[in-house]
Protein backbone atom coordinates (compact mmCIF):
# COMPACT_ATOMS: atom_id res chain seq x y z
CA UNK A 1 0.00 0.00 0.00
CA UNK A 2 1.12 3.70 -0.68
CA UNK A 3 1.70 6.15 1.25
CA UNK A 4 -1.85 7.52 3.57
CA UNK A 5 -2.40 11.38 3.46
CA UNK A 6 -4.13 12.12 6.72
CA UNK A 7 -5.10 15.62 6.91
CA UNK A 8 -5.69 16.21 10.55
CA UNK A 9 -8.06 19.66 11.35
CA UNK A 10 -8.33 21.18 14.66
CA UNK A 11 -8.06 24.69 15.77
CA UNK A 12 -5.84 26.45 18.32
CA UNK A 13 -8.97 27.83 20.37
CA UNK A 14 -9.50 24.19 21.39
CA UNK A 15 -9.15 23.81 24.99
CA UNK A 16 -5.79 22.35 26.92
CA UNK A 17 -6.88 19.04 26.92
CA UNK A 18 -7.90 18.64 22.95
CA UNK A 19 -4.40 20.46 22.19
CA UNK A 20 -2.10 18.16 24.19
CA UNK A 21 -3.85 15.04 22.63
CA UNK A 22 -3.52 16.78 18.84
CA UNK A 23 0.09 17.61 19.53
CA UNK A 24 1.04 14.35 20.97
CA UNK A 25 -1.13 12.18 18.56
CA UNK A 26 0.16 13.89 15.15
CA UNK A 27 4.02 14.18 16.47
CA UNK A 28 3.96 10.28 16.94
CA UNK A 29 2.05 9.79 14.09
CA UNK A 30 4.38 11.49 11.82
CA UNK A 31 7.30 8.81 12.97
CA UNK A 32 4.99 6.43 10.72
CA UNK A 33 6.78 5.90 7.29
CA UNK A 34 3.67 4.93 5.74
CA UNK A 35 1.88 8.09 6.94
CA UNK A 36 1.75 11.38 4.90
CA UNK A 37 0.61 13.75 7.68
CA UNK A 38 -0.98 17.22 6.74
CA UNK A 39 -1.77 19.66 9.40
CA UNK A 40 -4.49 21.64 8.15
CA UNK A 41 -4.68 25.39 9.54
CA UNK A 42 -8.33 26.95 10.26
CA UNK A 43 -9.58 30.51 10.65
CA UNK A 44 -10.87 30.71 14.10
CA UNK A 45 -14.33 32.80 14.15
CA UNK A 46 -15.54 34.37 16.94
CA UNK A 47 -19.40 34.42 16.95
CA UNK A 48 -20.73 36.49 20.44
CA UNK A 49 -23.93 33.97 20.26
CA UNK A 50 -22.23 30.94 19.51
CA UNK A 51 -19.96 28.83 21.94
CA UNK A 52 -16.38 28.46 21.17
CA UNK A 53 -16.24 25.02 19.90
CA UNK A 54 -19.09 25.54 17.43
CA UNK A 55 -17.14 28.82 15.97
CA UNK A 56 -14.42 26.97 15.36
CA UNK A 57 -16.50 24.81 13.69
CA UNK A 58 -17.24 27.14 11.38
CA UNK A 59 -13.67 27.67 10.19
CA UNK A 60 -12.93 24.05 10.28
CA UNK A 61 -15.90 23.68 7.87
CA UNK A 62 -14.11 25.85 5.18
CA UNK A 63 -10.55 23.86 5.75
CA UNK A 64 -12.28 20.92 4.92
CA UNK A 65 -14.20 22.16 2.07
CA UNK A 66 -10.48 23.44 0.57
CA UNK A 67 -8.62 20.02 1.05
CA UNK A 68 -11.62 17.71 0.23
CA UNK A 69 -9.93 15.59 -2.21
CA UNK A 70 -6.22 16.29 -1.57
CA UNK A 71 -6.47 13.98 1.19
CA UNK A 72 -7.04 10.06 1.57
CA UNK A 73 -8.50 11.15 5.36
CA UNK A 74 -9.85 13.56 7.42
CA UNK A 75 -9.07 13.30 11.28
CA UNK A 76 -10.70 15.73 13.14
CA UNK A 77 -8.94 15.55 16.32
CA UNK A 78 -11.91 16.50 18.89
CA UNK A 79 -15.98 15.64 18.42
CA UNK A 80 -16.82 19.71 19.32
CA UNK A 81 -16.05 20.81 15.66
CA UNK A 82 -18.61 18.44 14.60
CA UNK A 83 -21.72 20.65 14.64
CA UNK A 84 -22.02 22.67 11.76
CA UNK A 85 -19.55 20.56 9.42
CA UNK A 86 -21.67 18.87 7.22
CA UNK A 87 -19.66 15.69 6.84
CA UNK A 88 -21.55 14.38 4.62
CA UNK A 89 -20.72 16.86 1.72
CA UNK A 90 -17.62 15.88 2.19
CA UNK A 91 -15.97 13.25 -0.28
CA UNK A 92 -13.04 12.02 2.07
CA UNK A 93 -13.36 9.95 4.32
CA UNK A 94 -13.46 11.35 8.20
CA UNK A 95 -12.45 10.03 11.12
CA UNK A 96 -13.71 11.90 14.79
CA UNK A 97 -12.10 11.78 17.94
CA UNK A 98 -14.55 11.62 20.64
CA UNK A 99 -13.39 12.78 23.92
CA UNK A 100 -17.00 12.86 25.39
CA UNK A 101 -20.85 13.67 25.23
CA UNK A 102 -21.45 16.34 27.06
CA UNK A 103 -23.24 18.25 24.50
CA UNK A 104 -25.59 15.31 23.92
CA UNK A 105 -26.34 13.81 27.46
CA UNK A 106 -26.68 17.60 29.24
CA UNK A 107 -30.03 19.24 29.38
CA UNK A 108 -29.93 22.81 27.58
CA UNK A 109 -32.70 25.83 28.55
CA UNK A 110 -31.26 28.04 25.61
CA UNK A 111 -32.84 26.84 21.74
CA UNK A 112 -29.50 27.52 20.27
CA UNK A 113 -27.65 25.05 22.10
CA UNK A 114 -30.90 22.71 21.98
CA UNK A 115 -30.10 23.33 18.14
CA UNK A 116 -26.31 22.44 18.41
CA UNK A 117 -27.06 19.29 20.16
CA UNK A 118 -29.09 18.09 17.22
CA UNK A 119 -26.60 18.96 14.77
CA UNK A 120 -23.93 17.69 16.72
CA UNK A 121 -25.61 14.18 17.15
CA UNK A 122 -26.24 14.34 13.53
CA UNK A 123 -22.60 15.18 12.15
CA UNK A 124 -21.57 12.01 14.73
CA UNK A 125 -24.02 9.65 12.82
CA UNK A 126 -22.33 11.37 9.07
CA UNK A 127 -18.72 10.24 10.44
CA UNK A 128 -16.77 7.78 8.72
CA UNK A 129 -15.82 6.06 11.47
CA UNK A 130 -16.03 7.33 15.31
CA UNK A 131 -12.27 7.21 17.45
CA UNK A 132 -13.58 6.83 21.40
CA UNK A 133 -10.77 7.93 24.03
CA UNK A 134 -12.27 5.12 26.56
CA UNK A 135 -14.86 2.38 26.31
CA UNK A 136 -17.32 4.28 28.41
CA UNK A 137 -17.29 7.04 25.98
CA UNK A 138 -17.79 4.39 22.81
CA UNK A 139 -21.20 3.27 25.03
CA UNK A 140 -22.22 6.87 25.00
CA UNK A 141 -21.80 7.16 21.47
CA UNK A 142 -23.79 4.27 20.46
CA UNK A 143 -26.14 4.98 23.69
CA UNK A 144 -27.09 8.95 22.83
CA UNK A 145 -26.78 8.53 18.52
CA UNK A 146 -27.57 6.51 16.08
CA UNK A 147 -23.76 5.18 15.13
CA UNK A 148 -23.83 1.47 15.09
CA UNK A 149 -21.30 -0.23 17.19
CA UNK A 150 -19.30 -1.74 14.63
CA UNK A 151 -18.37 1.93 13.66
CA UNK A 152 -16.66 2.73 16.91
CA UNK A 153 -12.98 1.89 17.66
CA UNK A 154 -11.53 2.48 21.10
CA UNK A 155 -8.11 4.04 21.17
CA UNK A 156 -6.57 4.99 24.39
CA UNK A 157 -4.65 8.37 24.90
CA UNK A 158 -1.84 8.81 27.26
CA UNK A 159 -0.36 11.58 28.80
CA UNK A 160 3.06 13.66 28.32
CA UNK A 161 6.07 12.53 30.65
CA UNK A 162 8.20 15.23 29.03
CA UNK A 163 6.91 18.32 30.50
CA UNK A 164 8.26 16.80 34.27
CA UNK A 165 11.62 16.14 33.14
CA UNK A 166 13.69 18.03 35.78
CA UNK A 167 11.44 18.53 38.25
CA UNK A 168 11.85 17.97 42.03
CA UNK A 169 12.28 13.98 42.93
CA UNK A 170 13.77 14.96 46.37
CA UNK A 171 12.77 16.15 48.98
CA UNK A 172 9.45 15.36 48.77
CA UNK A 173 8.35 17.60 52.04
CA UNK A 174 6.00 21.46 51.59
CA UNK A 175 5.61 23.93 54.28
CA UNK A 176 2.31 22.82 54.40
CA UNK A 177 0.04 19.24 53.84
CA UNK A 178 -2.23 19.41 51.19
CA UNK A 179 -4.51 17.68 49.09
CA UNK A 180 -4.70 19.00 45.19
CA UNK A 181 -6.63 18.90 42.63
CA UNK A 182 -6.12 20.16 38.92
CA UNK A 183 -8.06 21.05 35.93
CA UNK A 184 -11.18 23.27 35.38
CA UNK A 185 -13.40 24.38 37.82
CA UNK A 186 -16.76 23.86 35.87
CA UNK A 187 -19.52 23.08 37.62
CA UNK A 188 -19.33 18.90 36.16
CA UNK A 189 -16.04 19.19 37.85
CA UNK A 190 -18.13 19.01 41.35
CA UNK A 191 -15.14 20.91 43.33
CA UNK A 192 -18.12 21.72 45.67
CA UNK A 193 -18.12 18.43 46.99
CA UNK A 194 -14.69 18.69 47.90
CA UNK A 195 -15.01 21.53 49.17
CA UNK A 196 -17.65 20.35 51.79
CA UNK A 197 -15.73 17.42 52.71
CA UNK A 198 -12.85 19.67 53.89
CA UNK A 199 -14.62 20.40 57.03
CA UNK A 200 -14.54 16.64 58.07
CA UNK A 201 -10.68 16.56 57.23
CA UNK A 202 -7.93 16.81 60.10
CA UNK A 203 -6.64 21.07 59.60
CA UNK A 204 -2.92 20.41 59.01
CA UNK A 205 -4.45 19.54 55.60
CA UNK A 206 -5.35 22.20 52.90
CA UNK A 207 -6.90 21.80 49.68
CA UNK A 208 -4.62 23.57 46.40
CA UNK A 209 -7.02 24.08 43.45
CA UNK A 210 -4.92 24.53 40.22
CA UNK A 211 -6.33 25.45 37.15
CA UNK A 212 -7.80 28.37 35.19
CA UNK A 213 -10.97 30.04 36.02
CA UNK A 214 -13.19 33.30 35.56
CA UNK A 215 -14.05 35.75 38.19
CA UNK A 216 -17.79 34.34 38.53
CA UNK A 217 -16.18 30.65 39.30
CA UNK A 218 -13.54 32.00 41.34
CA UNK A 219 -16.35 33.58 43.57
CA UNK A 220 -18.10 30.12 43.21
CA UNK A 221 -15.20 28.87 44.94
CA UNK A 222 -14.93 31.18 47.47
CA UNK A 223 -18.70 31.28 48.46
CA UNK A 224 -18.56 27.05 49.20
CA UNK A 225 -15.64 27.20 51.16
CA UNK A 226 -16.73 29.92 53.37
CA UNK A 227 -20.27 28.57 53.42
CA UNK A 228 -18.42 25.37 54.97
CA UNK A 229 -16.25 27.44 57.02
CA UNK A 230 -12.95 26.15 55.37
CA UNK A 231 -11.92 29.71 53.44
CA UNK A 232 -8.72 29.95 55.06
CA UNK A 233 -7.94 26.33 54.15
CA UNK A 234 -9.05 26.95 49.81
CA UNK A 235 -6.33 28.00 48.27
CA UNK A 236 -6.98 28.84 44.18
CA UNK A 237 -3.56 29.24 42.41
CA UNK A 238 -4.92 29.43 38.94
CA UNK A 239 -2.80 28.24 36.27
CA UNK A 240 0.86 27.28 37.14
CA UNK A 241 3.91 26.40 34.57
CA UNK A 242 5.02 22.93 33.98
CA UNK A 243 7.76 22.62 36.63
CA UNK A 244 5.42 24.89 39.97
CA UNK A 245 2.76 22.08 38.59
CA UNK A 246 5.01 18.97 38.80
CA UNK A 247 6.23 20.09 42.04
CA UNK A 248 2.63 20.70 43.59
CA UNK A 249 2.01 16.85 42.10
CA UNK A 250 4.93 15.31 44.00
CA UNK A 251 4.75 16.88 47.07
CA UNK A 252 0.93 16.74 47.56
CA UNK A 253 -0.37 14.30 50.12
CA UNK A 254 -2.76 13.38 47.45
CA UNK A 255 -4.81 14.00 44.57
CA UNK A 256 -8.22 14.35 44.36
CA UNK A 257 -10.91 13.90 41.15
CA UNK A 258 -14.43 14.58 42.02
CA UNK A 259 -15.56 15.27 38.51
CA UNK A 260 -19.30 14.22 37.74
CA UNK A 261 -18.12 13.24 34.15
CA UNK A 262 -15.29 11.93 32.27
CA UNK A 263 -14.68 10.56 28.85
CA UNK A 264 -10.78 9.88 29.75
CA UNK A 265 -9.42 11.41 32.66
CA UNK A 266 -5.72 12.98 32.48
CA UNK A 267 -4.89 14.35 35.95
CA UNK A 268 -5.11 11.46 37.97
CA UNK A 269 -2.97 9.73 35.34
CA UNK A 270 -0.40 12.43 35.90
CA UNK A 271 -0.63 12.51 39.48
CA UNK A 272 0.53 8.55 39.24
CA UNK A 273 3.58 9.50 36.98
CA UNK A 274 4.67 11.67 39.88
CA UNK A 275 3.57 9.26 42.48
CA UNK A 276 1.02 11.10 44.06
CA UNK A 277 -1.60 9.14 45.35
CA UNK A 278 -4.91 9.25 43.90
CA UNK A 279 -8.48 9.67 45.50
CA UNK A 280 -11.00 9.50 41.98
CA UNK A 281 -15.02 9.74 41.49
CA UNK A 282 -16.52 6.28 40.84
CA UNK A 283 -18.41 7.37 38.12
CA UNK A 284 -18.31 7.44 34.47
CA UNK A 285 -14.86 6.48 32.42
CA UNK A 286 -12.07 7.21 35.72
CA UNK A 287 -12.53 3.80 37.17
CA UNK A 288 -11.97 2.09 33.72
CA UNK A 289 -9.13 4.56 33.37
CA UNK A 290 -7.54 3.89 36.85
CA UNK A 291 -8.75 0.16 37.27
CA UNK A 292 -6.72 -0.87 41.07
CA UNK A 293 -4.49 2.09 41.34
CA UNK A 294 -6.96 4.45 43.05
CA UNK A 295 -9.29 4.72 45.59
CA UNK A 296 -12.75 5.52 44.61
CA UNK A 297 -15.44 7.97 46.01
CA UNK A 298 -19.14 8.88 45.21
CA UNK A 299 -19.03 12.10 43.64
CA UNK A 300 -22.57 12.84 45.89
CA UNK A 301 -20.87 12.13 49.15
CA UNK A 302 -18.23 14.02 50.78
CA UNK A 303 -17.95 12.38 53.90
CA UNK A 304 -16.80 9.66 51.49
CA UNK A 305 -13.80 11.74 50.26
CA UNK A 306 -13.16 13.06 53.38
CA UNK A 307 -12.60 9.58 55.39
CA UNK A 308 -10.60 8.58 52.51
CA UNK A 309 -8.46 11.33 52.50
CA UNK A 310 -8.23 11.07 56.19
CA UNK A 311 -7.04 7.41 55.78
CA UNK A 312 -4.63 8.03 52.96
CA UNK A 313 -3.38 10.88 55.97
CA UNK A 314 -3.09 8.03 58.67
CA UNK A 315 -1.76 5.36 56.46
CA UNK A 316 1.48 4.92 55.14
CA UNK A 317 1.09 1.68 53.94
CA UNK A 318 -1.64 2.48 52.09
CA UNK A 319 0.13 5.75 49.93
CA UNK A 320 2.95 3.29 49.30
CA UNK A 321 0.36 0.68 47.84
CA UNK A 322 -1.52 3.14 45.66
CA UNK A 323 2.11 4.65 44.33
CA UNK A 324 2.97 1.18 43.24
CA UNK A 325 0.22 0.70 42.02
CA UNK A 326 0.18 4.28 40.04
CA UNK A 327 3.72 3.13 38.24
CA UNK A 328 2.25 -0.11 37.35
CA UNK A 329 -1.08 1.48 35.89
CA UNK A 330 0.29 4.49 33.83
CA UNK A 331 2.30 1.71 31.73
CA UNK A 332 -0.95 1.15 29.75
CA UNK A 333 -0.96 4.11 28.25
CA UNK A 334 1.55 5.72 25.51
CA UNK A 335 1.48 8.01 22.48
CA UNK A 336 3.19 5.47 20.20
CA UNK A 337 0.50 2.41 20.89
CA UNK A 338 -1.96 5.50 20.27
CA UNK A 339 -0.50 6.23 17.32
CA UNK A 340 -0.06 2.52 15.78
CA UNK A 341 -3.77 1.52 16.42
CA UNK A 342 -4.72 5.01 14.86
CA UNK A 343 -2.67 4.42 11.90
CA UNK A 344 -4.14 0.68 11.69
CA UNK A 345 -7.95 2.25 11.91
CA UNK A 346 -6.30 4.85 9.06
CA UNK A 347 -5.53 1.62 6.59
CA UNK A 348 -8.91 -0.07 7.57
CA UNK A 349 -10.78 2.47 6.46
CA UNK A 350 -9.27 3.05 3.02
CA UNK A 351 -9.12 -0.73 2.53
CA UNK A 352 -12.86 -0.31 3.00
CA UNK A 353 -14.81 0.62 0.28
CA UNK A 354 -18.14 1.41 2.27
CA UNK A 355 -16.81 2.89 5.23
CA UNK A 356 -19.52 5.41 5.88
CA UNK A 357 -22.66 4.80 7.58
CA UNK A 358 -25.84 3.46 5.26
Amino acid sequence: MSKITVGVCSSSSAGNGIANYTDELTNSVRKKPDIDLVEIETQNYSIPILDSYLSSSIGIKNALEEYDTKVDIFHLTSQDYAAGLGISDIESPVILTVHDLIPLVSEYDNPILKAYARIYSRELNNASRILAISEYTKQDVISNTDVGESMVDVVYPSISSKKYSGSITEPRDSPETYILYVGSMSKKKNISTIIEAMKWVPEPINLVLVGGSDVYTSQRVKYHAFRNGVSKRVIQTGYVDDPTLANLYQSALAFVFPSNYEGFGRPPLEAMLNDTPVIATSTTAVPEILGDAAVFCDPSNPSDWANSIKEIYNNDNLKRDLVKKGQERIKNYSWEQCADETVKIYKNMIQNENCKLP
